[in-house]
């Protein structure tokens, strides 16, 4: 256990967002070790953030766990049980509602959820398009059918390094500042020009893309936002 703690202290840059209370997952253990795997507790084991976990860095963001609500697990010793409890009420509810369930189909256990993953394998493309239905990535449909991908012209590709993105914008920056002769030799060459990028990543069970790409574009997931961008 200790070897592990010294490999969340190298991966942590800062543990200033661990709060005393803060529930921390120190053990989660595979199937083929003995565990439940993504859903089930059994092979998981939480604790809860001391004072002396936050003093010595023990702990980073990506450590901290949510509860799944139920009656196996533990609940964080701070404003987030507050919340839990908070939430609650506002059904008619408490904590100790799932502690007197007798139908055992109704039962929840609870489980416990990552607060925040850090994706691995991070890659991307950008690309310029002309067309923004043109798809920039073969899709299964597409697959099955043999269609390939439309070849935009890629003008940029590299791993895990934000640099790129900047060098790029300051290029296409630079390629938009044309003088006034060149725009008018081709007016709508500047406007039908797009940007898009392709990016692709790893994520851990129970982790979700399109949350990834929400907190990415810093852009709603939501129905009513997507169909106003469509429209």
């Amino acid at each position: 256990e200790t070897d592990g703690m010294d490999d969340a202290k190298d991966s942590c840059s800062s543990n200033e967002d661990v709060q005393v209370g803060d529930l921390v997952l120190i053990e989660d253990k595979s199937q083929k070790e003995g565990g439940s795997g993504t859903s089930g507790l059994q092979g998981k084991k939480v604790k809860i953030v001391t004072q002396e976990d936050v003093k010595n860095q023990n702990y980073c963001i990506t450590d901290v766990v949510l509860p799944l609500l139920g009656y196996k697990v533990q609940y964080p010793q701070n404003d987030t049980k507050t919340s839990f409890e908070t939430m609650l009420q506002n059904d008619g509810l408490t904590l100790e509602h799932f502690n007197n369930i007798q139908d055992r189909e109704l039962a929840l256990g609870g489980d416990y959820r990552k607060l925040i993953c850090r994706p691995s394998d991070v890659d991307f493309e950008i690309k310029r398009y002309f067309n923004p239905l043109q798809p920039l990535l073969q899709t299964d449909l597409m697959e099955v059918h043999n269609v390939p991908v439309p070849p935009p012209v890629t003008i940029g590709r590299q791993k895990q390094d934000a640099m790129v993105v900047d060098n790029l914008q300051h290029k296409e920056n630079d390629a938009c500042n044309k003088n006034d002769e060149d725009e008018k030799e081709q007016p709508n060459k500047k406007q039908n020009t797009l940007l898009g990028m392709v990016i692709g990543f790893t994520l851990p069970p129970s982790s979700y893309a399109t949350i990834a790409l929400r907190e990415l574009m810093k852009r709603p997931t939501s129905n009513e936002y997507q169909s106003a961008i469509v429209a």
